[in-house]
Protein backbone atom coordinates (compact mmCIF):
# COMPACT_ATOMS: atom_id res chain seq x y z
CA UNK A 1 0.00 0.00 0.00
CA UNK A 2 1.31 3.44 -0.87
CA UNK A 3 2.36 5.78 1.89
CA UNK A 4 -0.18 8.51 2.56
CA UNK A 5 1.66 11.68 3.73
CA UNK A 6 -1.57 13.19 5.01
CA UNK A 7 -2.31 10.12 7.12
CA UNK A 8 1.25 10.07 8.43
CA UNK A 9 0.90 13.68 9.59
CA UNK A 10 -2.51 12.93 11.08
CA UNK A 11 -1.10 9.97 12.98
CA UNK A 12 1.64 12.13 14.47
CA UNK A 13 -0.97 14.67 15.60
CA UNK A 14 -3.04 11.91 17.22
CA UNK A 15 -0.01 10.59 19.11
CA UNK A 16 0.91 14.08 20.31
CA UNK A 17 -2.66 14.85 21.40
CA UNK A 18 -3.01 11.50 23.20
CA UNK A 19 0.24 12.17 25.06
CA UNK A 20 -1.01 15.55 26.21
CA UNK A 21 -4.28 13.95 27.34
CA UNK A 22 -2.40 11.39 29.43
CA UNK A 23 -0.48 14.21 31.13
CA UNK A 24 -3.69 16.06 32.00
CA UNK A 25 -5.42 12.96 33.34
CA UNK A 26 -2.45 12.22 35.59
CA UNK A 27 -3.05 15.48 37.49
CA UNK A 28 -6.64 15.64 38.84
CA UNK A 29 -7.72 19.26 39.13
CA UNK A 30 -10.39 21.50 37.67
CA UNK A 31 -7.88 23.07 35.30
CA UNK A 32 -6.57 19.76 33.96
CA UNK A 33 -10.05 18.30 33.61
CA UNK A 34 -11.11 21.23 31.42
CA UNK A 35 -8.05 20.66 29.24
CA UNK A 36 -8.74 16.91 29.16
CA UNK A 37 -12.28 17.46 27.86
CA UNK A 38 -10.93 19.57 25.00
CA UNK A 39 -8.26 17.00 24.19
CA UNK A 40 -10.78 14.13 24.15
CA UNK A 41 -13.06 16.04 21.77
CA UNK A 42 -10.06 16.82 19.58
CA UNK A 43 -9.03 13.16 19.54
CA UNK A 44 -12.57 12.22 18.52
CA UNK A 45 -12.37 14.56 15.52
CA UNK A 46 -8.88 13.34 14.63
CA UNK A 47 -9.96 9.69 14.89
CA UNK A 48 -12.90 10.31 12.55
CA UNK A 49 -10.57 11.87 9.99
CA UNK A 50 -8.11 8.99 10.38
CA UNK A 51 -10.89 6.41 9.96
CA UNK A 52 -12.06 7.97 6.71
CA UNK A 53 -8.47 8.21 5.44
CA UNK A 54 -7.68 4.56 6.26
CA UNK A 55 -10.89 3.36 4.62
CA UNK A 56 -9.99 5.31 1.48
CA UNK A 57 -6.54 3.70 1.49
CA UNK A 58 -8.08 0.25 2.01
CA UNK A 59 -10.47 0.79 -0.89
CA UNK A 60 -7.59 1.84 -3.16
CA UNK A 61 -5.78 -1.35 -2.11
CA UNK A 62 -8.73 -3.46 -3.26
CA UNK A 63 -10.86 -3.95 -0.17
CA UNK A 64 -14.59 -4.18 -0.90
CA UNK A 65 -17.37 -2.20 0.77
CA UNK A 66 -18.58 -5.51 2.24
CA UNK A 67 -15.22 -5.99 3.98
CA UNK A 68 -15.29 -2.42 5.29
CA UNK A 69 -18.87 -2.95 6.48
CA UNK A 70 -17.93 -6.16 8.29
CA UNK A 71 -15.09 -4.41 10.15
CA UNK A 72 -17.11 -1.32 11.06
CA UNK A 73 -20.24 -3.24 12.04
CA UNK A 74 -22.52 -2.08 9.28
CA UNK A 75 -23.80 -3.26 5.93
CA UNK A 76 -22.06 -2.88 2.59
CA UNK A 77 -24.47 -0.09 1.71
CA UNK A 78 -23.99 1.58 5.09
CA UNK A 79 -20.21 1.54 4.73
CA UNK A 80 -20.42 3.02 1.24
CA UNK A 81 -22.77 5.76 2.43
CA UNK A 82 -20.58 6.63 5.42
CA UNK A 83 -17.16 6.45 3.84
CA UNK A 84 -17.80 6.77 0.13
CA UNK A 85 -17.69 10.55 0.27
CA UNK A 86 -15.07 12.48 2.24
CA UNK A 87 -16.67 15.32 4.26
CA UNK A 88 -15.72 18.74 2.80
CA UNK A 89 -14.09 19.87 6.07
CA UNK A 90 -11.63 16.96 5.76
CA UNK A 91 -10.17 18.54 2.63
CA UNK A 92 -8.07 20.85 4.81
CA UNK A 93 -5.84 19.69 7.67
CA UNK A 94 -7.09 20.04 11.23
CA UNK A 95 -4.56 22.58 12.44
CA UNK A 96 -4.19 22.74 16.18
CA UNK A 97 -2.55 26.14 16.42
CA UNK A 98 -2.79 28.80 19.14
CA UNK A 99 -4.83 31.92 18.63
CA UNK A 100 -2.54 34.43 16.89
CA UNK A 101 -3.29 37.24 19.36
CA UNK A 102 -3.49 35.09 22.49
CA UNK A 103 -0.69 36.83 24.38
CA UNK A 104 -2.00 40.42 24.08
CA UNK A 105 -5.48 39.14 24.93
CA UNK A 106 -4.11 37.46 28.05
CA UNK A 107 -2.25 40.63 29.03
CA UNK A 108 -5.47 42.62 28.75
CA UNK A 109 -7.34 40.10 30.91
CA UNK A 110 -4.72 40.30 33.66
CA UNK A 111 -4.58 44.10 33.47
CA UNK A 112 -8.37 44.45 33.68
CA UNK A 113 -8.58 41.97 36.56
CA UNK A 114 -5.95 43.72 38.65
CA UNK A 115 -7.57 47.09 37.92
CA UNK A 116 -10.92 45.79 39.13
CA UNK A 117 -12.44 46.28 35.67
CA UNK A 118 -14.59 43.15 35.87
CA UNK A 119 -17.17 44.40 33.36
CA UNK A 120 -14.44 44.21 30.76
CA UNK A 121 -13.59 40.61 31.62
CA UNK A 122 -16.95 38.94 32.12
CA UNK A 123 -18.32 39.42 28.57
CA UNK A 124 -15.30 37.46 27.32
CA UNK A 125 -16.01 34.46 29.54
CA UNK A 126 -17.52 31.16 28.48
CA UNK A 127 -20.91 30.59 30.14
CA UNK A 128 -19.59 28.09 32.67
CA UNK A 129 -16.85 30.44 33.81
CA UNK A 130 -19.15 33.48 33.95
CA UNK A 131 -21.54 31.54 36.16
CA UNK A 132 -18.76 30.66 38.60
CA UNK A 133 -16.94 34.00 38.61
CA UNK A 134 -19.39 36.75 39.40
CA UNK A 135 -18.12 40.30 39.87
CA UNK A 136 -18.24 39.83 43.65
CA UNK A 137 -16.23 36.62 43.39
CA UNK A 138 -13.65 38.27 41.13
CA UNK A 139 -13.35 41.17 43.57
CA UNK A 140 -12.81 38.79 46.49
CA UNK A 141 -10.09 36.91 44.61
CA UNK A 142 -8.37 40.15 43.61
CA UNK A 143 -8.49 41.55 47.15
CA UNK A 144 -7.01 38.36 48.59
CA UNK A 145 -4.30 38.28 45.93
CA UNK A 146 -3.18 41.88 46.44
CA UNK A 147 -3.31 41.50 50.23
CA UNK A 148 -0.88 38.58 50.02
CA UNK A 149 1.34 39.69 47.14
CA UNK A 150 1.12 43.47 47.00
CA UNK A 151 1.01 45.42 43.75
CA UNK A 152 2.08 44.16 40.36
CA UNK A 153 5.64 45.15 39.50
CA UNK A 154 6.37 43.33 36.24
CA UNK A 155 4.30 41.52 33.60
CA UNK A 156 7.01 39.44 31.97
CA UNK A 157 5.58 39.10 28.46
CA UNK A 158 8.98 38.27 26.95
CA UNK A 159 9.07 35.00 28.89
CA UNK A 160 5.41 34.13 28.37
CA UNK A 161 4.56 30.77 26.83
CA UNK A 162 1.68 30.14 24.44
CA UNK A 163 0.67 26.53 23.76
CA UNK A 164 -2.28 24.43 22.63
CA UNK A 165 -4.18 21.69 24.44
CA UNK A 166 -6.52 20.18 21.90
CA UNK A 167 -8.21 23.22 20.40
CA UNK A 168 -7.67 25.36 23.51
CA UNK A 169 -4.99 28.05 23.61
CA UNK A 170 -3.15 28.33 26.92
CA UNK A 171 -1.05 31.37 27.84
CA UNK A 172 1.38 31.15 30.75
CA UNK A 173 2.32 34.67 31.72
CA UNK A 174 4.93 35.26 34.45
CA UNK A 175 4.05 38.04 36.89
CA UNK A 176 6.11 39.61 39.63
CA UNK A 177 4.35 41.28 42.49
CA UNK A 178 5.93 43.27 45.29
CA UNK A 179 6.21 40.21 47.55
CA UNK A 180 6.38 37.22 45.20
CA UNK A 181 6.53 35.90 41.66
CA UNK A 182 3.48 34.18 40.21
CA UNK A 183 2.30 32.60 37.01
CA UNK A 184 -0.97 33.59 35.38
CA UNK A 185 -2.52 30.87 33.22
CA UNK A 186 -5.22 32.03 30.82
CA UNK A 187 -7.12 29.60 28.61
CA UNK A 188 -9.07 30.58 25.49
CA UNK A 189 -11.53 28.56 23.40
CA UNK A 190 -11.29 28.56 19.58
CA UNK A 191 -14.02 31.21 19.43
CA UNK A 192 -11.90 33.40 21.75
CA UNK A 193 -13.91 32.85 24.91
CA UNK A 194 -12.14 32.94 28.26
CA UNK A 195 -12.41 29.43 29.69
CA UNK A 196 -9.79 29.49 32.44
CA UNK A 197 -7.98 32.07 34.53
CA UNK A 198 -5.61 30.99 37.29
CA UNK A 199 -2.85 32.86 39.13
CA UNK A 200 -0.61 30.32 40.82
CA UNK A 201 1.69 31.29 43.68
CA UNK A 202 5.38 30.48 43.38
CA UNK A 203 7.35 29.15 46.33
CA UNK A 204 10.35 31.19 47.55
CA UNK A 205 12.65 28.29 46.57
CA UNK A 206 11.59 28.60 42.94
CA UNK A 207 12.29 32.28 42.58
CA UNK A 208 10.51 32.25 39.22
CA UNK A 209 7.24 30.94 37.87
CA UNK A 210 6.93 27.20 37.51
CA UNK A 211 7.03 26.33 33.83
CA UNK A 212 5.47 22.89 34.38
Amino acid sequence: MHQNPGLTSLSATIVDTAGKLAEQLASPSTETRIAAISLILTLDRLADRALHAVVQDARQAGFSWQQVGDITGTSRQGAAQRFGTVPPEFATPLVLAPLPDALPRAERVVTAFLAGDYKRIRPQMAKSMAAALTENRLAAIRNDLTARLGTLQVMDSENAEVSVLGDLTVVRLPLRFARSATLAKITFTPDVRLLGFWIDPVSPQQGAPDRG
